[in-house]
């Protein structure tokens, strides 16, 4: 059985998904059984115990992914940054 890549899908599927594997879980399930049952990882179902044992229900609703807004790399002024200059000096002999 192929399984399926959770991130991919919509994110109230997603919830659907963590609150199976959690009552699941919680009757006594193996991790194993339950990742083949919902078709996902079973680290998959791993982490989605770990995280509720941890934070209970709040840890099974959607997180925001991603960098937030204004977060993360940013450009210099120099749009090919530092290689021009190291590419300058590997030419130089």
């Amino acid at each position: 059985m192929n399984k399926t890549d959770a991130r991919l899908l919509n994110p109230t599927i997603q919830n659907y998904l963590r609150q199976q594997a959690i009552r699941l879980r919680e009757q006594g399930k193996p991790i194993g059984e339950i990742a083949h049952y919902l078709g996902v990882h079973r680290n998959t179902v791993s982490g989605w115990w770990q995280q509720y044992q941890q934070q209970g229900e709040a840890a099974l609703e959607q997180q925001p992914r991603g960098h937030k807004l204004n977060e993360g790399r940013t450009l210099s002024s120099n749009p090919r940054g530092n290689r021009a200059t190291a590419d300058a000096r590997a030419f130089s002999g």
